[in-house]
């Protein structure tokens, strides 16, 4: 009874007789009323069996059962929130995992990439244009040695016509490789 009478906004019970507000004074004339119409065997069951007592006060005070069905469904409500809390934490856990695998992932590539990276990095600090002169240096250097050993190898039996037409061309391809050379050179 003190529960119903917390219940319906009361926080202290007068027992002392003084008058209670309307409402208190309703739900307690309902309880005494209906606890008048009992005998003295009912009431013992009631207050030995809690189960029947809940079911005889939600039956005959129609306020107890308002009470209980709002217990009832602040209960289903309550369930059915922590099931749906427990899914998402389940759909959260998993996408923690998944994003743990992911930047797990990622780390491994940058591992695997890093010596590519700075081998690039490296590349593009480097000036180009001395790597493009080595070779050039290189080259014009193998083509004048190849001019030289075509002249030693002339013979007298050699074909002339022919001889002059690539010592031209090998003499011609030295000279762009010099003149490549030095334009390099003077852009510095």
């Amino acid at each position: 009874i003190r529960s119903i009478l917390v219940f319906v906004g009361w926080s202290r019970l007068d027992y002392t007789g003084r008058k209670m507000g309307s409402r208190a004074g309703g739900v307690l004339a309902q309880v005494s009323d209906s606890l008048k119409l009992l005998k003295i065997e009912e009431l013992k069951k009631l207050m030995e069996d809690p189960e029947a007592f809940d079911v005889y006060f939600e039956k005959n005070i129609p306020i107890v059962k308002e009470k209980q069905e709002l217990i009832r469904a602040i209960k289903d409500s309550n369930i059915a929130s922590a099931k749906k809390n427990m899914d998402l934490q389940t759909s959260m856990e998993s996408l923690s995992r998944q994003v743990e695998e992911l930047r797990q992932l990622v780390q491994d590539r940058q591992l695997v990439l890093r010596p590519k990276f700075d081998e690039i990095k490296m590349f593009a600090a480097e000036d180009p244009t001395e790597a493009a002169k080595k070779q050039l240096d290189e080259a014009s250097a193998i083509t004048n040695s190849e001019c030289r050993q075509m002249v030693e190898q002339t013979e007298a039996s050699t074909d002339w016509n022919k001889f002059a037409v690539d010592f031209t061309q090998k003499k011609k391809l030295y000279h762009l490789q010099q003149a490549l050379l030095e334009r390099l050179e003077n852009k510095e």
